[in-house]
């Protein structure tokens, strides 16, 4: 379960509040005014990107983890709850999306998307996945190498690789052509991991 509302942790402001239900929509070319399950469109209430991706929580570093080791999770969102699992998103409005971008952190069986596919394939995954954790933000930035460590150790099983700091020994030079986002200056905070890790730095990678 994630209280994905939640915006203030210093503040006990609980995240089953009351919301208004979803409007309703018309399917196109139907005279049912309700989203039957399964159907792939929603309206404009279900706003997955907004409501999880977007929210306060879910820019954290340590949730980023969590969420993709998770079978399946309950969002607790501002406006609705979003049930997310292998098979995709169900929203209470009925309507089933899919999250190609973040397919990965959906997995019930985390990374299976991208097991036996190809390198490149493999490749983008982890790129995906250093770059969006990059993003997150951690109350201890010497935190950086060890919020992730589950989800690598994961990585190294699932891919057959060795792994450390950031690179996976099967893709070990692919790893290591990393940079600061935008060219900006980066900060060493942990002078105990090698250099030519991107988790010695602060700031965000590509």
């Amino acid at each position: 379960m994630a209280a994905t509302s939640a915006t203030n942790p210093a503040v006990d402001e609980g995240i089953l509040e009351s919301v208004a239900p979803p409007a309703r929509a018309p399917i196109p070319g139907s005279l049912v005014d309700w989203w039957k399950p399964g159907t792939p469109q929603s309206g404009a209430f279900d706003n997955f990107a907004s409501d999880v991706e977007g929210s306060e929580l879910n820019q954290r570093g340590w949730v980023l983890q969590e969420r993709a080791l998770s079978h399946r999770t309950i969002h607790f969102a501002s406006t609705q709850t979003y049930w997310e699992c292998g098979h995709g998103i169900r929203c209470e409005s009925f309507a089933k999306l899919k999250n190609q971008t973040t397919q990965g952190l959906s997995d019930s069986h985390f990374p299976r998307v991208a097991v036996g596919k190809f390198d490149e394939n493999q490749i983008y995954l982890i790129h995906w996945l250093f770059e969006k954790y990059s993003r997150c933000g951690l109350s201890n930035p010497t935190d950086r190498s060890v919020a992730i460590q589950g989800l690598e150790q994961r990585l190294g099983e699932r891919l057959l690789s060795g792994w450390r700091y950031g690179v996976l020994g099967r893709f070990f030079h692919r790893c290591l052509i990393w940079q600061p986002r935008g060219g900006k200056k980066v900060k060493r905070i942990d002078p105990n991991i090698p250099s030519w890790s991107w988790m010695a730095y602060t700031g965000e990678i590509t």
